[in-house]
């Protein structure tokens, strides 16, 4: 993707977010928050709540402004070495890919995602996006959703029942 795509794919996504806010009537005269005394994401109770909020770096749900901020990332690599009997040794180590983003909610109503993918060895450290996206929450019950986004669900879900236990089954 070129410089000039993202900048296409930013302005955009700003643009969304923009007029979503302002046909939505978000009030500009809120309450400024305190920012003199930071807050800080819980303490985890246990392991488990520990990996589940690891990125998350921000949480204070009475923000008027920003409830929550994770940075997201994942990386990717491999090492190998081979030693075979006719002497011949290697080793090697790649960088198979790096994923970085974040995730915020702002408002109470507004999250915007990013994550950018690099490529192999990082050549190039930017190869695009993996997700871009916005959603604005009007209720529990209803989202709007624009941007680049992975399938939050698959083919499983489009088959009856007896013919996923059928094709399992045989596997």
């Amino acid at each position: 993707m070129t410089p000039l795509a993202l900048s296409r794919q930013l302005r955009c996504l700003a643009l969304t977010a923009s007029c979503l806010l302002s046909f939505l009537g978000v009030e500009s005269q809120a309450k400024s928050p305190d920012l003199s005394v930071a807050v800080a994401a819980p303490a985890p109770q246990n392991l488990g709540e520990m990996l589940e909020n690891l990125g998350r770096i921000y949480s204070d749900k009475n923000n008027p402004i920003v409830q929550e901020f994770w940075l997201l990332g994942r990386y990717h690599g491999q090492q190998h070495w081979t030693d075979g009997s006719n002497g011949q040794y290697e080793e090697s180590f790649e960088n198979r890919r790096l994923r970085m983003g974040f995730q915020g909610r702002f408002f109470n109503k507004l999250t915007l995602h990013a994550q950018m993918v690099s490529g192999t060895d990082l050549e190039p450290f930017y190869n695009g996006f993996t997700e871009l996206w916005a959603q604005w929450s009007f209720s529990d019950a209803l989202n709007f959703t624009v941007g680049q986004q992975k399938h939050r669900f698959t083919q499983t879900e489009t088959f009856p029942a007896a013919t996923s236990i059928t094709s399992s089954a045989r596997c």
